[in-house]
């Protein structure tokens, strides 16, 4: 099937955009007068249409649609802004049916004419079937005069060839539509009623066969879909019973990816070097106890099959309980909705939320202060409950391990773990109904206070540090609110425990942190309880000198008695928060949330309304105040700085305006001064200033609709559930969007554009004859204004990221040395994992010679080269005890130490890290270097006490019991080393 989203929009273009009739055009075939075929009439597309759809688009009446999108109109289309010849049509009632009966006929027409008008019955139902390809759709259109539907067809089809068919005692039309933006084929069969366009021969064979007991309302979906929703506009109907045959084998399919995915991860790991890959396995018996890399895969692997099987198994048998989904969309003049409901087997009403009592609530809701603009309500939940599905892949898992006869001590603390938990239980699962609802900080403000924008910002920062940004409530049956808390108090408590427990078993030591919870209430005065829920994280040891640390999570929630209910407060820690919340007097409650509430189904289990629009008013009072306040600020600063110019003049007018200890406004970017010595800003974007005030042309723009902003706008969503269906739905008022645009739109021609004078105010408030023009020469940039300039300039160009280009001076480090020490070095830790000691060598031996048989591990340490980048060995020194080393190449000559090079190249590696060369010339790394040196010193390694110190060592270096390097040797007795350590100290 080609092009199926063009055909819908061809379906709608029957009713939007009517097309007269056509006849006799040369160059096309023509559809015949009248085109029924024999089909036998029937009352309703669904009773000739085949079984076996995967989705099915409804046009329940056509007609009733019209009306809807006319009403719709003329209460948001702008008349005024239209052309002419439109604008009186626009102007009387019923605008968009005038407008289409004109196209139709030339003259205004009644909608019950336009059936007549166009061919087709649009008080019947049009509708597009899909079904599973190859076979397509099929597209019924109901006629009510066949040979002006011809014509109309005709003209949208433009068909290229038109031949008679015979399917059986039936005839039918093989229709090859000219328009390109119509399917390549079309088959056409036809009662007396309506018209089926068929997308291949096959679906029109079905259709021409089938039974009553097998048309597509077999299909329980589809029947209950177009039964359900009926009175709505469109409805779109989602069957998967076609597609279920096909679970079981894509199931199937899924169930082979984890066995391939972790072959290819098992070829990777083999590719892992040597040495890399027993670094990991140390670390995997030191951190987790896990033996090697390969059986952390074989965990991973048994993982990964036992909860995907699990999780296939859960999906697979979701989708099989899915019986489909139904969206229907039904519009209106005002209200505007979408219903979303989704059939399943699984959907049993006991285990959801449970419908709230309407009643009880709406006589509740006078206790809520504010003016109600957002409101959520949800009934009753189902207690948590221990997932079967955890409990599932827990025994797959266990499978799993034990098929690979994996240690089951770690996985056994897990599962213990998991099947003990307690669940913590919500709010909604202890009472049957709850209400919250939500008050947003008051945006009213006195702007003739603030004398600069700095002021107002500076004030709104402190309030926000002092006062939420939302005031939340909650309204509940009364007694519920405290047993709640502690039981989850309870519960987090024992959970802790059993998650301190898992840690011991599995680390063999308690988390960094613990967790606890605590619970108290106290009496906060006037009927208020004050009710504290602590989640306290303590550390069990410090740092940056303390002992210890403690985060406390503190939820602060003030309760008040409200009849049968509670009021809860959450809003701020302070008591007085709530009595001014309590105690502040607000707009009465919009019309628009009554009008709202009215909708709300009887069996609803949650819903909510939220009215932003209430808003609006706020938003624009702000905006004008800042534009006053910016107005008198810039104001204020050009007089002053005039008066500062006048008797400065231009070479001494920055330093005195610093002198005056003036402030630069924030909404200036430049101050000029223009040749005739008066001084002028810019504003960001290069608008000149002094120029008017726009505000209060916008407001007067927007009068009207400030006015009604407390009456209008609203969205209400809910939820409806009952056996086997679960029906979510958004209601959209549209009376506030139509107002904005259909008032706002109209005033602004009236008074700008249509107005003799109108577009000359406009330019005169919104654009000034200097703006954006280079004037004036510039006095004074602000600062802040300037480096946002001057970084938009860096990006544009380029240029960030240019300073790093890398540190100049940096010495070339011999890498493949390097590299082979690092290597070596990630050996010799696994070693010392393994064997608590590194390899225990008091003299220089070269790396060739030390022995890594043996110890705890029976694979290889080190698989690499053990000479330098040069051919000559890399040597190793330790300790007595094993517990530090170092490693020396003697670089290019090697020689220890210069030897007959300017300076030297030996190459140092210890504490695991390179000493030396260093990695940049200005880098200190004596300190270092002494370390070396005294490491050498105590192992008597001559040749090592001349690299430390050709390297740079300080010869007069004391360590850090206070012991200079010649007393450390001399204490020693070796006479070698305080020789080289005396000519060392000579030579500096």
């Amino acid at each position: 099937m080609k092009r199926p989203l063009r055909l819908i929009i061809w379906l709608l273009s029957l009713l939007l955009l009517p097309v007269a009739p056509t006849y006799g055009q040369d160059t096309l075939d023509q559809l015949p007068a009248v085109f029924s075929t024999g089909l036998s009439v029937a009352a309703t597309p669904e009773e000739a249409l085949p079984g076996g759809a995967a989705a099915y688009i409804r046009l329940n009446n056509a007609l009733t649609l019209l009306e809807n999108l006319d009403a719709f109109a003329s209460t948001i289309v702008p008349e005024k802004a239209l052309p002419v010849e439109l604008q009186e049509t626009f102007a009387k009632p019923k605008p968009l049916i005038t407008f289409l009966g004109m196209q139709l006929a030339g003259q205004p027409v009644e909608l019950a004419r336009f059936s007549e008008l166009t061919g087709i019955a649009l008080d019947r139902p049009l509708s597009l079937a899909f079904y599973p390809m190859p076979q397509g759709f099929v597209l019924s259109v109901p006629i009510a005069n066949s040979t002006v539907a011809s014509g109309m067809i005709q003209g949208m089809l433009q068909p290229s060839s038109v031949t008679k068919e015979q399917s059986g005692d039936l005839t039918y039309y093989h229709i090859t539509p000219g328009n390109g933006d119509m399917p390549d084929d079309l088959y056409l069969i036809a009662s007396e009623k309506t018209a089926f366009f068929c997308s291949s021969t096959d679906l029109l064979n079905q259709l021409v066969a089938a039974k009553p007991e097998a048309n597509i309302t077999s299909d329980p979906i589809i029947k209950e879909g177009v039964t359900a929703y009926e009175k709505g506009d469109l409805t779109i109907i989602l069957s998967p019973d076609v597609l279920k045959p096909q679970i079981p084998a894509i199931q199937q399919q899924l169930e082979t990816l984890p066995a391939q995915l972790f072959t290819e991860i098992r070829t990777g790991v083999a590719e892992i070097p040597v040495a890399d890959r027993m670094l990991l396995d140390t670390r995997l018996r030191l951190e987790f106890g896990v033996k090697s890399l390969d059986q952390l895969v074989d965990y991973s692997e048994a993982y990964t099959i036992g909860i995907s099987r699990v999780l296939l198994n859960w999906l697979a048998q979701l989708l099989t309980n899915l019986n489909g989904a139904v969206v229907s969309i039904d519009l209106d003049a005002v209200y505007q909705q979408v219903t979303f409901t989704l059939f399943s087997k699984d959907i049993l009403p006991e285990k959801m939320t449970q419908p709230l009592p309407l009643d009880t609530l709406k006589n509740a809701l006078a206790a809520l202060p504010g003016e109600k603009n957002s409101l959520f309500a949800i009934g009753r939940q189902p207690r948590d409950e221990a997932s079967p599905l955890i409990s599932a892949m827990l025994t797959e898992v266990e499978k799993e391990l034990a098929a690979k006869a994996l240690p089951l001590e770690g996985f056994n603390a897990v599962k213990t773990y998991l099947l003990s938990q307690q669940a913590c239980p919500t709010l909604e699962s202890k009472a049957d109904w709850t209400l919250r609802s939500v008050i947003p900080m008051s945006l009213d403000t006195d702007f003739s206070k603030f004398a600069t924008l700095w002021a107002w910002g500076k004030a709104q920062t402190d309030r926000l540090a002092n006062e939420p940004l939302f005031h939340r409530l909650l309204l509940l049956p009364a007694g519920v609110i405290e047993p709640y808390f502690k039981e989850k108090s309870e519960a987090s408590a024992q959970n802790s425990a059993q998650k301190n427990a898992l840690y011991e078993s599995l680390l063999a030591a308690k988390p960094f942190a613990s967790y606890a919870n605590s619970f108290a209430v106290e009496d906060a005065g006037n009927g208020v309880k004050k009710l504290i829920s602590n989640d306290i994280f303590t550390t069990r040891r410090g740092i940056f000198g303390y002992q210890q640390h403690e985060l406390v999570n503190r939820r602060i929630m003030f309760v008040k008695a409200a009849g049968d209910a509670e009021l809860v407060y959450a809003g701020a820690a302070d008591a007085a928060q709530f009595d001014a919340v309590m105690k502040a007097t607000y707009p009465p409650t919009s019309a628009a949330i009554a009008k709202l509430l009215e909708r709300v189904p009887s069996n609803a289990a949650m819903f909510g309304i939220v009215r932003p629009f209430r808003l609006f008013p706020d938003i624009v009072e702000t905006l004008a105040g800042l534009e006053d306040v910016a107005h008198r600020e810039l104001d204020a600063f050009l007089a002053a700085s005039q008066k500062i110019y006048d008797e400065s003049g231009a070479e001494k007018f920055e330093q005195k305006l610093l002198e005056s200890g003036l402030d630069i406004p924030f909404a200036m970017e430049g101050l000029f001064v223009d040749d005739e010595k008066k001084l002028f800003c810019t504003l960001p974007g290069g608008l000149h200033y002094p120029r008017p005030m726009v505000m209060p042309l916008v407001k007067d723009l927007l009068a009207d609709v400030l006015a009604a902003a407390s009456t209008v706008g609203g969205n209400l969503s809910y939820m409806t559930v009952q056996a086997g269906r679960v029906e979510l739905a958004t209601v959209q008022s549209t009376d506030a969007l139509a107002l904005l645009v259909k008032n706002v739109t109209n005033t602004f021609y009236d008074k700008y554009v249509n107005a003799p004078d109108g577009i000359q105010q406009l330019q005169n408030t919104f654009a000034h004859p200097a703006d954006y023009q280079e004037s004036g020469t510039l006095l004074l940039s602000n600062p802040i204004w300037k480096a946002v300039e001057e970084a938009e300039e860096e990006i544009e160009s380029g240029n960030i990221g240019a300073i790093i280009e890398g540190n100049e001076g940096e010495s070339e480090l011999p890498t493949g040395t390097t590299d082979i020490m690092q290597s070596y070095a990630t050996a010799l830790g696994s070693w010392m994992v393994d064997n608590n000691t590194y390899p225990k060598y008091s003299t220089i031996t070269p790396i060739a010679n030390v022995d890594f048989s043996g110890g705890a591990y029976n694979g290889t340490y080190y698989e690499g080269s053990l000479l330098d980048e040069w051919g000559n060995p890399i040597y190793y020194l330790s300790d007595a005890e094993g517990s530090d080393y170092v490693l020396v190449s003697y670089g290019e000559n090697g020689v220890p130490g210069a030897g007959d090079a300017e300076e030297s190249d030996d190459v140092i590696y210890m504490g695991g890290m390179l000493i030396a060369p260093p990695s940049n010339e200005d880098e200190d790394i004596t300190l270092s270097l002494n370390n070396v040196l005294f490491f050498a010193i105590k192992q008597n390694a001559v040749d090592f006490v001349k690299v430390a110190l050709d390297a740079g060592a300080d010869p007069a270096a004391a360590n850090s019991d206070g012991v200079y390097a010649s007393a450390l040797a001399e204490k020693l007795g070796y006479s070698e080393i305080v020789e080289l350590l005396k000519q060392a100290s000579a030579e500096e």
